[in-house]
């Protein structure tokens, strides 16, 4: 299982441009080798060494650490194998009573890649665009996030996230919904290139980029049509409801926090009110809300144009939107359409 290689091919049609097919390339070595480790209830630190050295562990502490400055390679070390250890950042306590659990999961993801291919492909078909593409899958154990990516390459699947062996809905829409920030990140590559933005609007770019990316990804990866959510799909559900209830004071909060990036721009303090789960990642669901706006006026393969353009058109076609459909129910202020327009006029010269 450590190097399975899923083939994604996906129907073109017609009408719209499709995604031809993506290559998952999966590695399950460390969550492998750290369920392995602690079935042994082994205090090896030269076998835990070895994990820690492995592609899995690396991602995972890369990202993970970037939240919880206590996710160290030493910390990682010490719970590994030491279960009176008092801290517990990775979570390896609560998955030590789910070895068992955790088993039959990695089980589950391996027999049914096939049903996994299928559905992620129906979710991903008429959002991206017609090309080739090769993916690298990492199923990990230990971390403090359900799913995230690392580069335009590669994606990280936490295991211990996914302990209802009847939830495999859960990780088809997260697998949708990260293999989408991947497709995001190519194409975008040559537009970030491309960027004359003086460095005090930089804030503001990463601001209203991000909104538009998990917008789009949560679209891609909506767990609403799951008829019977359970584990994880029950867990986005939720989220998902609770989020839009609140969209108008979401919105009101985009447009306080790309006002504040301008006067004042402090990149990290943003992220972690505008996306950053201890606020319940309020402007994925102002970008959703764009999303679905925009797809109901364009057509259901209307995500695909904003793959390769700044993220500012996004904005402006959803202002020129709401200014000529009363159906849209959450609209900007003016001088939050004034600080867009003039980002989106420096980011076109």
């Amino acid at each position: 299982m450590n190097q399975v290689i899923i083939l994604m091919i996906f129907l073109i049609s017609t009408t719209a441009t499709y995604c031809q097919s993506i290559e998952l390339i999966v590695n399950a070595e460390n969550a492998t080798q750290t369920l392995k480790f602690l079935n042994l209830r082994s205090s090896d630190t030269t076998e835990a060494r070895k994990i820690l050295s492995l592609e899995g562990t690396e991602g995972m502490l890369q990202h993970d650490s970037q939240f919880n400055k206590e996710m160290t390679s030493e910390s990682f070390i010490k719970e590994l194998t030491d279960t009176n250890s008092v801290s517990n950042v990775f979570g390896f306590k609560e998955i030590r009573n789910n070895l068992t659990t955790i088993r039959a999961t990695i089980q589950l993801l391996e027999d049914s890649l096939n049903v996994i291919n299928k559905r992620v492909e129906e979710r991903l078909r008429k959002y991206c665009p017609e090309k080739s593409e090769t993916i690298n899958v990492y199923f990990v154990l230990g971390g403090n996030s359900d799913g995230f990516t690392d580069d335009n390459n590669s994606f990280y699947l936490e295991i211990q996230y996914y302990l209802d062996l009847e939830d495999i809905d859960g990780i088809i829409s997260m697998v949708a919904h990260e293999v989408y920030h991947i497709i995001q990140e190519r194409n975008f590559a040559h537009e970030i290139e491309k960027l004359k933005l003086r460095d005090t609007l930089q804030s503001v770019y990463m601001l209203i980029r991000n909104v538009y990316q998990e917008g789009s990804a949560s679209l891609v990866g909506d767990p609403s049509s799951i008829k019977h959510p359970k584990g994880h799909s029950l867990f986005l559900q939720k989220k998902y409801k609770r989020n839009l209830l609140k969209l108008e004071e979401s919105f009101y909060l985009f447009e306080s926090l790309l006002l504040q990036s301008i006067e004042n721009p402090n990149e990290d303090l943003l992220y972690g009110i505008a996306f950053g789960a201890q606020w319940d990642s309020p402007l994925y669901f102002v970008g959703y809300e764009i999303c679905t706006q925009l797809e109901r006026k364009k057509g259901e393969d209307a995500m695909i144009e904003y793959l390769s353009k700044s993220p500012t058109y996004f904005f402006m076609d959803y202002i020129h939107l709401y200014q000529s459909d009363s159906q849209v129910k959450y609209k900007f202020s003016t001088a939050t359409e004034k600080a867009l327009e003039n980002i989106h006029d420096q980011m076109i010269k």
